[in-house]
C-alpha cells in the first residue's frame, strides 16, 4: 500500500477527544437524570437503573460518565455551577450584622427546602463517605462553596467591627451545621414523621 492511499483514511481521535456534540449529549443525559437523582435515594439506584431513567443503554451511559460515581459526581458539579449566583448573593453583607445573619439563615433555609439544595447535601453525604470520587466532588462543588460564601459575609461583619474577631471559617461551620442537620432531619431522615 502506498503512502498516497493512507492520506484518505480518517485519522482516529486522540485519546481524551470526544465526538462533536459530546458535551451537549452529556448535558441532555444529566437533564434526564437530574430529577431522578433528586427524587430517589441515589444509594439504591444502580448504574443500570440510571441508564433506564436516562433512556439509554448502560454502555452509552458509561461512555459519557464512566461509572455510577461519575454520574453522581457530574450531577453534583452541575448543580454546584448552577448555584453560583445564589452563593454570590449569600456572600454579600449589605445589612447590619443581626439583620444580615437572619437574612443569610432564611436565604439558606429557603434554598435547602424550596430550592432542593438539601438533596445535594443528602446525596453528597450519603454517597461521598463511601466514594473517593463523590466525596471530594461534593466538598468542592457544594459544601465548600457554601461555607466560603458564609465566610465572606461574616468576614465583612468582622472587618466592620460588628462582630468579634473570630475565625470566620469556624463561625461559618457553626452557622450552617445546625441548619443543615435540622433540614436533613426533617427532609430525608424521616423526622417529619416523628
Amino acid at each position: 500500500m502506498s503512502d498516497r492511499s493512507n492520506r484518505y483514511m480518517p485519522m482516529p481521535r486522540a485519546p481524551g477527544n470526544h465526538n462533536k456534540g459530546y458535551d451537549e449529549k452529556r448535558e441532555a443525559l444529566l437533564d434526564r437524570l437530574s430529577s431522578a437523582l433528586a427524587a430517589i435515594d441515589s444509594g439504591r439506584a444502580s448504574f443500570r437503573e440510571m441508564a433506564e431513567i436516562a433512556g439509554v443503554s448502560a454502555p452509552t451511559l458509561r461512555h459519557y460518565f464512566n461509572d455510577r460515581d461519575g454520574v453522581v459526581a457530574a450531577y453534583l458539579e452541575r448543580r454546584g455551577r448552577r448555584g453560583e449566583q445564589y452563593l454570590a448573593a449569600l456572600s454579600r453583607a449589605e445589612s447590619p450584622f443581626a439583620d444580615s445573619i437572619r437574612d443569610a439563615l432564611v436565604f439558606t433555609a429557603r434554598g435547602l427546602i424550596g430550592g432542593g439544595v438539601v438533596d445535594l447535601h443528602r446525596i453528597g453525604l450519603a454517597e461521598g463517605v463511601v466514594s473517593s470520587v463523590i466525596g471530594p466532588t461534593y466538598l468542592g462543588a457544594v459544601l465548600e462553596p457554601t461555607l466560603v460564601a458564609l465566610e465572606n459575609r461574616l468576614g465583612v461583619h468582622r472587618d466592620r467591627g460588628e462582630m468579634r474577631a473570630v475565625d470566620v471559617r469556624f463561625a461559618a461551620i457553626q452557622l450552617l451545621s445546625p441548619l443543615l442537620v435540622a433540614v436533613l432531619h426533617q427532609n430525608g431522615l424521616g423526622g417529619e414523621q416523628l
